[in-house]
């Protein structure tokens, strides 16, 4: 895997016009956020970002979970096809997880992993689907993950999407957050390999 084309490591001290932001989608295909797909709700939240298309697109990727899954050394799978599973996560900086995904077993030892070499700019976002359980689920994934946002409603959600494309991550008004993402996400891809 070419670590180059994973992250572009934008030029400090330069201006920033646009950045596509990666969005990995850690959740089982098809899961119900809100009663709505995952990708329609996201489709969503571009479209009411201020400057979406103009100094700040998205890619989300549907297949991170399956990195997620690779990048776990439980699952017999190569030390170079786990570190190139890491790798592609960590050119994410906004982690879009259900909490299905998130409170997974299998899983958390990998992800916490992962979350731990995020740079400080990006973002878990997770969202809990309304039950009776709702709240439970909430202290839960925030006493694993404090810093992560959980959403508990479709409009929460939207709006935490919306905010991080809009502000933490568009270069109209955040440009050095996003090169500075980029040179710690390039480093963290650099030292796991």
């Amino acid at each position: 895997m070419d670590d180059s084309v994973l992250v572009e490591k934008y030029p400090r001290g330069e201006d920033l016009d646009e950045h596509t932001e990666g969005i990995a989608i850690l959740c089982e295909s098809g899961a119900n956020c809100f009663q709505e797909p995952v990708t329609s709700v996201l489709e969503s939240a571009f479209t009411d970002t201020q400057g979406y298309g103009d100094s700040i697109s998205a890619s989300p990727n549907e297949d991170a979970i399956d990195y997620l899954r690779t990048s776990c050394p439980e699952n017999g799978g190569s030390r170079e096809e786990q570190v190139n599973a890491q790798k592609y996560l960590l050119s994410h900086s906004l982690w879009l997880l259900s909490h299905e995904t998130i409170l997974e077993d299998d899983l958390r030892l990998s992800l916490n992993l992962q979350i731990r070499l995020l740079p400080r700019q990006a973002c878990v976002l997770s969202w809990v689907n309304p039950s009776e359980d709702q709240e439970a689920i909430k202290r839960e994934i925030k006493s694993i993950y404090p810093d992560a946002v959980v959403a508990t409603s479709l409009g929460d959600l939207k709006q935490s999407v919306q905010s991080y494309l809009g502000w933490q991550v568009n270069p109209n008004g955040s440009a050095q957050t996003v090169i500075e993402w980029s040179h710690e996400a390039a480093e963290a891809i650099d030292v796991i390999g």
